[in-house]
């Protein structure tokens, strides 16, 4: 999943800097910072609209336990 976000963010930075966005580096570390907020959030709606839904998966799953586990810690 990292080669995903690494090449989704290369994407995203290609095409706002064609726009004339300059401020990529901020965005980029405020998204990475929200990364796991982003799974567990999305996790947390496919379980309320649809628990059985297929694209609930593992990966979803372990990214929300540990937000879950880090937040409690702090």
């Amino acid at each position: 999943h990292e080669i995903l976000l690494n090449q989704y963010l290369a994407e995203l930075k290609q095409a706002l800097q064609s726009k004339g966005f300059n401020h990529f580096a901020q965005l980029e570390q405020e998204y990475r910072e929200l990364y796991s907020f982003e799974w567990a959030d999305l996790y947390r709606f496919l379980l309320g609209w649809d628990p059985e839904s297929w694209k609930i998966n593992q990966y979803m799953k372990d990214v929300t336990n540990s937000l879950l586990t880090k937040l409690a810690i702090n």
